[in-house]
């Protein structure tokens, strides 16, 4: 018999938020460099667990103030899923950030968190789908400023929404 931990259907997942400049920023950018399906302001954060395993003892820090310098930016694939039936191409703002990878590292060992990955990778999604052939080179990470993180905060992660 599985344990509960993994049959309830639910995950854990965590997130930070920008400050509103920080968002302000981003969405400049999306609508200046014309990045087809950009996120608006309330969608842009940057993932910082995504567990199928619940964490019942997990709390979130709140308020926080974590400053994380723009890297580069990357095309990701995205297969589809519960949400799309389709592959679609993520643009993503990658971020050099200590405090997030600490605290990331921090999660997993407190919690016996599970990851889909084999590294975590501080990002900023701009665009679920810019399309398969985004052109990376009309991008210059210089344009951007430092990106502000104000708030840790946690959602249920529903596995029925998700391929195992």
């Amino acid at each position: 018999m599985k344990s509960e931990e993994f049959t309830n259907n639910k995950g854990t997942y965590a997130a930070v938020r920008f400050s509103d400049n920080t968002k302000e920023d981003l969405e400049a950018f999306i609508d200046d460099n014309g990045i087809k399906n950009g996120l608006s302001t309330d969608d842009l954060h940057c993932t910082l667990l995504y567990s199928r395993k619940h964490l019942p003892n997990y709390k979130p820090l709140g308020k926080v103030s974590y400053t994380a310098t723009p890297d580069k930016f990357e095309v990701w694939e995205s297969p589809a899923n519960a949400f799309k039936d389709d592959i679609t191409y993520c643009l993503v703002l990658k971020l050099d950030c200590k405090e997030l990878v600490d605290r990331f590292n921090t999660l997993m060992d407190e919690h016996e968190a599970t990851f889909d990955y084999e590294t975590y990778t501080p990002h900023c999604t701009l665009s679920y789908d810019v399309g398969e052939d985004f052109d990376l080179s009309t991008l210059n990470v210089s344009d951007l400023e430092n990106v502000e993180v104000v708030e840790e905060y946690m959602e249920e992660l529903d596995l029925d929404k998700t391929f195992n």
